[in-house]
């Protein structure tokens, strides 16, 4: 067997797996859930025909902004700390060239996105009393240009990380079977 299959299997239980792909799937249900309504609340404010009140009901949407950053941020935390590892030791080198561009691909879709939200956000605070149209446009650019890079950073986690922890798991199951017989 592989070496880091070896420690993997020595290291992770079955039911910790479980556990960490569900809360994979429950995580990224609600934080997609979260971005699909903020980015709604966005495009209606957007289709107001004054400049003052969208920029009235983009500002509306400045702390729920903040506070899905910030579950983001926790979940990318703890992907980072519980899921890669066991990512990185159990699939060792047999497919690092093909996995870790998919999740440089992913990492560099996160920080853009990211970043896009924050520039939205600097872009809030710099409205003053009277906005202008082309300032709001182009808040509501960043907006939407962070919601497709983060939209596209889970559906590339969904297709890449969760069928390999899926695999982790079947791998692990297979061996316990294999090990009562």
């Amino acid at each position: 067997m592989e070496r880091g299959k070896d420690r993997f299997l020595n290291a992770a239980r079955p039911s910790d797996l479980v556990v960490m792909l569900e809360r994979m799937r429950d995580e990224h249900l609600k934080m997609k859930q979260t971005i699909a309504e903020l980015e709604a609340a966005v495009e209606r404010a957007d289709r107001m025909p004054d400049v003052l009140t969208v920029a009235h009901e983009m500002r509306c949407i400045k702390q729920p902004l903040i506070a899905y950053m910030n579950e983001l941020e926790r979940h990318a935390t703890w992907e980072e700390k519980e899921l890669q590892p066991l990512l990185d030791d159990y699939f060792f080198n047999k497919h690092a060239p093909k996995i870790k561009d998919s999740i440089w691909a992913m990492e560099k879709d996160h920080q853009l996105g990211t970043a896009s939200l924050e520039t939205f956000l600097q872009r809030l605070d710099e409205f003053g009393l009277r906005p202008h149209a082309a300032a709001v446009a182009e808040a509501v650019g960043c907006f939407m240009q962070g919601c497709g890079l983060l939209k596209n950073h889970f559906r590339l986690e969904e297709e890449v990380v969760m069928p390999l922890v899926e695999q982790m798991l079947n791998d692990s199951d297979a061996d316990g079977h294999s090990k009562r017989k």
